[in-house]
């Protein structure tokens, strides 16, 4: 009966380890799923050093087209103030707002 008993928890025993190498199989398939999701992100996701590149190249852009716009303000405060449009101290008050020095 010993020898019977000992062959009953061998196979219990087989058929264990048959079910988890199945769950290992499985998580396995799973885990490859998963790599093949993180090459697809690391692929497309965008660096800090593509956007802090972005984000200058913005900033350098805005600041160009201000400075023109104050250019702008600036020539036509002057030739308002020319024609007498403005007084000196109206255009004084006026380009005391400006954006740039």
């Amino acid at each position: 009966m010993k020898d019977i008993a000992k062959q009953e928890i061998l196979e219990a025993i087989g058929e264990f380890a048959g079910q988890v190498d199945q769950k290992f199989v499985q998580i396995d398939h799973r885990f490859d799923g998963i790599e093949k999701d993180l090459v697809t992100i690391k692929a497309t996701m965008v660096t800090k050093s593509y956007l802090d590149d972005k984000f200058a190249d913005s900033k350098g852009n805005t600041v160009s087209m201000l400075r023109k716009e104050d250019q702008k303000v600036n020539r036509l405060i002057s030739v308002m103030t020319d024609k007498g449009s403005l007084t000196p101290a109206e255009a004084q008050d006026v380009l005391s707002f400006r954006p740039f020095p």
